[in-house]
């Protein structure tokens, strides 16, 4: 499926290449999935790191996130950039909730814990072995507080015959606001206005979820979107109808955020992926 160019309110920017696929562009939303396309060739055996911000918030409106680092060999062929985006949507894909662990690659050592800087403070993740995975992570009975867009800068000491001693240094993504979105009465398009962000290390996610009328009610498909994070961008009728059309039974849109910080190692990538979405989810 090749994706429809949004053109209104479109400013004049650089091309850049399009190396990050739409499966990519959903992985970077809920998990870290292989698809078509990306950054590394598909099947290698390459050796991944990925810390994962995700930003949650209280009741009192309080920022917390509950970081996850995971460490593992297997094989991906695309990972999650925020520098590279199609500016575009594609309709017709299909949603559905999914966690963050990756699955069917082989689990790494790290190290006992990892060093987390994020702002001024300084917190560790500690490893956490299960079945199927060894993960770092406080989970949700210990979220870290911190104020979107701070700094962050991860140390991981390693373990011999495991993940290699490295550090990775990037930023959180920042919070913003966005104008309302409603259905058009007619075929106009739909314009977004959102909060800019201040480099070209952000995009802007939106995905527009919907309940058609033999979807039970149950959030089954989307319209996905990927803009440069400049505040302002478009989706024309041929696009949103199926998240529009009158005969949909419910309907949600999401905007998110996504910042990383991307450095090539052994045969690989370490990453940070920061994200903020809006509404964002709250955790008490």
């Amino acid at each position: 499926m090749q994706p429809e160019m949004s053109k209104e309110f479109r400013r004049d920017r650089p091309s850049r290449p399009s190396r990050w696929t739409w499966c990519g562009i959903l992985a970077a939303t809920v998990t870290i999935a292989a698809c078509e396309g990306g950054m590394i060739i598909a099947g290698q055996n390459a050796t991944w790191g990925f810390v994962t911000i995700a930003a949650t918030k209280s009741n009192t409106g309080e920022y917390r996130t509950t970081p996850l680092g995971q460490f593992f060999k297997g094989a991906l062929s695309s990972v999650p950039n925020a520098q590279v985006v199609f500016d575009s949507c594609v309709p017709g894909l299909s949603y559905a909730d999914a966690g963050e662990i990756v699955g069917g690659v082989n689990f790494l050592d790290a190290g006992p814990q990892l060093e987390l800087r994020i702002g001024a403070k300084s917190e560790t993740l500690p490893r956490v072995t299960g079945a199927t995975s060894t993960t770092y992570q406080k989970g949700v009975a210990a979220p870290v507080v911190y104020t979107p867009g701070d700094s962050i800068v991860v140390t991981i000491p390693g373990a011999d015959g495991g993940y290699p001693a490295s550090e990775i240094r990037g930023k959180t993504a920042e919070a913003f606001t966005h104008d309302p979105v409603t259905p058009p009465a007619g075929t106009e398009t739909i314009q977004f206005r959102w909060t800019p962000a201040h480099d070209l290390n952000s995009a802007m996610i939106i995905s527009m979820r919907y309940a058609g009328p033999t979807d039970n009610n149950v959030l089954r498909q989307q319209i996905l979107c990927a803009f440069t994070d400049d505040g302002a961008d478009s989706v024309p009728f041929r696009n949103h109808r199926g998240w529009s059309d009158s005969t949909v039974k419910r309907r949600e849109i999401v905007f998110t955020r996504l910042r990383t910080s991307i450095k090539a190692q052994n045969e690989g990538v370490l990453e940070i992926i920061s994200r903020f979405q809006m509404p964002t989810p709250v955790l008490n």
